[in-house]
């Protein structure tokens, strides 16, 4: 196999705010009233680049501002699921950018691409099918347990040692997508919409898009395939 691209779903795949604005409102309502439009208010100026609000990814940014403002946590479940809902029956998510479809269609013909989400299956199918982005992996996982399982996963793609050189990882949260396949040797490409630096990392733009020519050239500059096949079941 030339080589291996594992790449992320939320906040990777899409590059709106929309859904984090979502998921503040349906938080709002378990903040007490007194600081709810203050939250609000905080929200807008993290997303805006005013007040950045150091974090993982998007997500963990709304919910630790939440954290601060006391909201009550027994309505959280109800809330994400709400959030999801609304991705997918409005149009909050548009499908993916033609680029990055282009991209990910040239890819698959030189390499393996793996999309590794910590998202269970039921949340994450229909977030795919709103994005168009089933054809365009040689392998889904869900509920994938990253970091520690993207080492696993890698090794299964690899169908023997891998390989650190020829593997690249792309996500949005630094902890699970980035930081630890930096400390493996990886090639790692974060996509950090307010621009945060958290660590190291061989790639950095705020959208995948802008990221597209760095990822065509490690593409063309891996070594030639080594005869195993890059094409396998959809699992």
């Amino acid at each position: 196999m030339r080589g291996l691209m594992m790449v992320d779903l939320d906040g990777t795949l899409y590059s709106t705010d929309a859904p984090y604005y979502r998921l503040a409102e349906e938080l709002a309502a378990y903040i007490p009233a007194s600081t709810r439009d203050d939250f609000l208010r905080r929200v807008h100026l993290h997303f805006s680049g005013q007040r950045p609000i150091p974090f993982g990814d998007n997500w963990d940014a709304v919910t630790r501002l939440a954290l601060t403002y006391e909201a009550r946590p027994e309505g959280w479940l109800m809330a994400f699921e709400r959030t999801r809902e609304a991705m997918v029956a409005s149009d909050m998510l548009d499908p993916l950018p033609q680029p990055v479809t282009r991209f990910f269609q040239w890819a698959g013909s030189q390499i393996r691409l793996v999309l590794v989400t910590n998202t269970p299956a039921a949340v994450a199918i229909p977030v795919l099918t709103r994005l168009q982005a089933w054809p365009l992996f040689h392998w889904i996982s869900f509920a994938a347990q990253k970091p520690a399982g993207l080492f696993r996963l890698a090794h299964e793609a690899w169908d023997g040692p891998i390989n650190p050189c020829r593997t690249l990882s792309i996500g949005d949260h630094y902890d699970q997508d980035i930081g630890w396949p930096y400390r493996w040797g990886w090639t790692t490409a974060h996509i950090s919409p307010r621009r945060q630096r958290p660590g190291p990392t061989t790639f950095r733009a705020p959208t995948l898009e802008i990221l597209l020519p760095a990822l065509y050239d490690w593409v063309r500059a891996l070594p030639a395939a080594d005869g195993a096949p890059v094409k396998h079941p959809l699992t």
